[in-house]
């Protein structure tokens, strides 16, 4: 909040395509600006509704800029700043519960350095699917991150693995990735408060 108040973040509210690789290119045209917060829930076939911030140097200038980058990709940005609904509360509970198949929840530590969103979303296959996405900045020497991600089934695998069970191709993404997480796919709170 006093990096908003101070105008050196940016708030914004984007509608992008909802298929792979559209976060990968929000990002992309943010970078090399440090994401300062990230959340969004699967909600539309058509469409995906985030909540992102990044801080800025010239507020006006770098929030035009964006914007239009974003609008050039057919994504629409709403400029958020100094909306005090979207500020106070609206960030905080975006999404809900979802039914979308084969996800997997995840809660991440990214290091806290520059490029490690950028790391994750450029490590992630084509058909795999992001179907939450929670991240805030707060200045600690990693960031808390839970990421809901659809990984379908390769082969028979999705008859052998237990509930919950990550298949093979994800826990590969993972020990390449090397950011420490915990696999919260079966977690009670995840059951019934994020999942139809």
């Amino acid at each position: 909040r006093t990096a908003l108040g101070e105008e050196r973040e940016v708030l914004l509210s984007v509608v992008i395509p909802e298929r792979p690789g559209s976060f990968l290119k929000l990002h992309d045209v943010i970078f090399p600006r440090a994401v300062t917060e990230f959340a969004y829930r699967y909600g539309d076939a058509e469409q995906a509704r985030i909540f992102v911030s990044f801080d800025v140097k010239d507020r006006a200038r770098e929030t035009a800029e964006v914007i239009d980058r974003l609008r050039a990709l057919d994504m629409i940005a709403t400029d958020l700043t100094s909306n005090e609904l979207a500020k106070s509360h609206a960030r905080h509970i975006v999404g809900g519960r979802s039914s979308v198949p084969n996800e997997y929840l995840i809660r991440f530590e990214f290091p806290e350095r520059h490029g490690a969103l950028k790391k994750f979303l450029s490590g992630l296959r084509f058909d795999w699917n992001i179907s939450l996405f929670q991240y805030r900045n707060i200045g600690h020497d990693v960031a808390r991150v839970l990421v809901g991600v659809q990984v379908p089934p390769e082969g028979d695998e999705h008859t052998t693995l237990a509930q919950g069970e990550f298949p093979k191709c994800l826990r590969r993404f993972l020990t390449d990735l090397d950011y420490r997480y915990v696999n919260e796919t079966c977690n009670p709170v995840y059951q019934q408060f994020m999942r139809h």
